[in-house]
């Protein structure tokens, strides 16, 4: 059985992977996301998983 909190994670990937292609609909947006994340040093899977999870933890009640 999972756990409230593996539910509520499970959550935030899949609204977030539905919220990241609407702000990505400005190619310029996209492009100083990648860039922003690249300076950092953050690989390119691990970015988008996060930019999933924060767009998702902003809309979570």
């Amino acid at each position: 059985m999972t756990s409230d909190h593996d539910r509520v994670w499970r959550q935030c990937v899949c609204l977030g992977r539905v919220l990241l292609p609407l702000v990505d609909q400005e190619p310029w947006r996209q492009d100083r996301r990648r860039e922003n994340l690249r300076v950092w040093g953050i690989d390119t899977g691990v970015r988008e998983r996060l930019i999933e999870i924060f767009a998702a933890l902003v809309l979570q009640p």
